[in-house]
């Protein structure tokens, strides 16, 4: 009776098994959601009209459902109070579901990071899959290789946020379900604008209507995508109407991005609770002087916006035509697109009014009483208070009047007040204390100015080297993507958070770092400089600090030659001396009679040395600033080697020639002269 029981018992488990193995086949991903709670997908899924196709059977994919909670944080950072608001933006909750679906591949959480990045059914946009160790069948290890029970698996969206997955590999038929503590937000900017008819065509060739140019212009999907939200492309409105005659200044999906970090605007948080911000923006857009092509543009003219008491002006010159807002620049990088009656021309920048926030939504302004058209980089640096730690910069590097004037053509990246705080911090001093070392801070601010070339952000390529003010120092551009700009140094990097402001005939770049040259890398700014920074050269730095020559070849402008031993020469001198490092330095005036033989009143650099020791028969002699005492140079027989001989038969070799030292050179020579 006993394994009769037994066996009933384990009949029926088997048949409870397969009758839930079947309802586990037979389910689709909506009821596998219901099943677990998480009806703010289920809502959201509702809400975007994506019911039907999430509920497909047939369907395979990789789907990442976020939790609950992940919904309410979402609706609580963008200041919304429900997912019926989301929806009213048109197309972007359907986008957002959209970028959590991996189509056409069921992929476990293990295997995720192997077809990182994953291609979802956003057009254009992905996932990135991150994991925190590897595993070996069923051993897992750290990347330091510590073993561990099983990995963390997460995934990073197009717009930036990072999701990590708290339930792995729930499947469904064709699909693996993996529920994660974020929603995954898209990048906004790149979205296109909500479907719409085809484009008609104007009779007269174009478009019939400004809307039906946004929609068919790639570039333009963020303006149109704006657009939309405030109601300005409905049938009837102002953008959709065949009549309107007005010309649009229509800034490119770049162009927002680089505005809307700039600002440290979210563009999600901007489309969903920043309409009246956008309607102001558009209409300072828009001039209402209707169809101007770009011949019919002058320079200096003044053109009326829809925002009312705003206008813009234009800007004429040899570089093209740019549209000057209050706080912006916009260079036409394509003109004359025929819309109806109106006239679009696609401008590089976004045009800022100056208004506050929430400026939209309270009586229009009155004209804002100085309209940045800066004479000079010192002026534009003057009118923008989150500059004003860069202007006491160049003041107590006494470079006012080097950018003050207004026919400079440079580029230039000012950091902010922020960046120079940061800067502080990490040195631990002030303001004061990094202008006392005058030398060096005029060295950093001549690193952040590269002359000869006023460019604009879209003047940059990705890669390219910014040869500096700072000689023998460059700058790269870095550009990731999305309409960022980022200017790396030897030492830091920065992100331009606003472009292209002119300055007389200079462009600044306003930038979130302070750009940082490496002191240790050639070319140095003085013999100072060059025996302080460079590595291999600490005693002749204390040498030279000893004696107190230190300050006067911290002189950027002394045309001299310098004979660097290294630290390896000072320690053989020693050793033959019998002598330690502080007894040798307690002896100032034998010390500084060395030094001052190592001194060169001339610039002389490897070749010239050469040829004048040739000239001479095999060598030379060279003054030095020891009063009375030569060197005599020659060439070390069979080589190229340059070699210095003093009157006390001390020899020493050159081993790096040619090293620029402010205005002098540097070359290191292997032994010390002794007088």
């Amino acid at each position: 009776m006993r394994a009769e029981g037994m066996a009933a018992k384990l009949l029926c488990g088997l048949v409870l098994v397969l009758a839930l193995g079947a309802s586990h086949a037979q389910t689709d991903l909506l009821a596998a959601a219901r099943s677990r709670g998480l009806t703010s997908f289920l809502d959201a899924v509702q809400a975007a009209g994506l019911g039907s196709a999430l509920a497909n059977r047939s369907l395979t994919a990789t789907v990442f459902v976020p939790t609950n909670a992940a919904f309410g944080e979402a609706l609580r950072t963008l200041n919304l109070q429900s997912l019926a608001q989301l929806a009213q933006v048109p197309g972007l909750l359907a986008a957002t579901l959209q970028h959590h679906v991996v189509p056409n591949s069921a992929v476990k959480a293990s295997d995720l990071k192997g077809h990182s990045p994953l291609t979802t059914l956003l057009t254009g946009q992905k996932l990135a899959a991150q994991a925190d160790c590897f595993c070996l069948g069923r051993l897992c290890f750290t990347w330091s290789l510590i073993s561990r029970l099983t990995c963390d698996y997460s995934v990073t969206s197009a717009g930036g946020t990072h999701a990590a997955i708290t339930t792995r590999d729930v499947r469904i038929g064709n699909v693996y379900l993996h529920i994660v503590d974020k929603v995954l937000l898209p990048n906004v900017t790149q979205l296109g604008p909500a479907p719409s008819p085809a484009p008609t065509p104007s009779p007269s060739g174009g478009y019939a209507t400004l809307a039906d140019a946004l929609a068919a212009i790639p570039e333009l999907g963020f303006l149109r995508q704006s657009a939309d939200l405030v109601g300005l492309t409905k049938a009837g409105a102002l953008l959709a109407d065949a009549n309107t005659n007005v010309t649009l200044f229509a800034p490119t999906t770049q162009a927002f991005t680089r505005f809307l970090a700039g600002a440290n605007l979210n563009p999600l948080t901007l489309l969903v609770s920043g309409t009246d911000i956008i309607a102001a923006t558009l209409r300072y857009h828009v001039a209402k002087d209707g169809g101007l092509r770009a011949d019919q543009l002058s320079n200096g003219q003044s053109l009326a916006t829809l925002l009312s008491g705003r206008s813009l002006s234009v800007q004429v010159d040899g570089t093209g035509v740019s549209i000057r807002g209050d706080l912006s620049t916009g260079m036409v990088t394509r003109a004359n697109i025929v819309a109806g009656k109106s006239v679009i021309h696609i401008v590089d920048e976004v045009l800022v009014p100056n208004i506050a926030p929430n400026a939209a939504a309270s009586p229009p302004p009155s004209p804002s009483p100085a309209t940045p058209t800066f004479a000079s980089v010192a002026a534009a640096a003057t009118a923008y208070p989150q500059l004003s730690s860069l202007l006491a910069a160049v003041q107590a590097a006494n470079l006012t009047s080097t950018l003050s004037d207004p026919n400079l053509v440079a580029t230039v990246f000012a950091p902010t007040n922020s960046a120079f705080d940061a800067l502080l911090a990490a040195l631990n001093t002030t303001l004061a204390g990094l202008a006392a070392d005058k030398e060096g801070l005029a060295a950093t601010l001549m690193y952040h100015l590269v002359p000869g070339v006023a460019a604009r952000s879209t003047q940059l390529t990705n890669q390219q080297s910014l040869p500096t003010l700072l000689a023998g120092r460059n700058l790269t551009v870095s550009l990731p993507g999305g309409g960022a700009v980022r200017i790396i140094s030897q030492l830091t990097t920065a992100k331009v958070t606003a472009a292209n402001v002119s300055a007389g005939k200079a462009i600044v770049h306003i930038v979130d770092t302070v750009l940082l040259p490496d002191p240790a890398l050639p070319p140095y700014t003085s013999f100072a400089a060059a025996a302080g920074n460079a590595r291999g050269f600490s005693t002749l730095s204390a040498a030279l600090k000893a004696t107190g020559l230190d300050a006067a070849l911290s002189d950027p402008t002394l045309p001299y030659t310098l004979l660097a031993p290294t630290d390896a020469a000072f320690t053989a001198l020693l050793s033959a001396l019998g002598r330690t490092p502080e007894q040798l330095l307690a002896d100032t005036p034998l010390v500084t009679r060395v030094l001052s033989l190592h001194v060169l009143p001339q610039v002389a650099n490897a070749r010239e040395l050469v040829t004048r020791a040739a000239a001479g028969g095999a060598s030379a002699r060279l003054t030095t600033m020891l009063f009375g005492r030569l060197l005599t140079v020659s060439r070390v027989p069979g080589s190229t080697t340059l070699r210095f001989n003093s009157s006390a038969t001390t020899s020493a070799r050159v081993v790096a020639a040619d090293l620029v030292a402010g205005a002098g050179l540097v070359h290191t020579i292997d032994a010390v002269l002794l007088p």
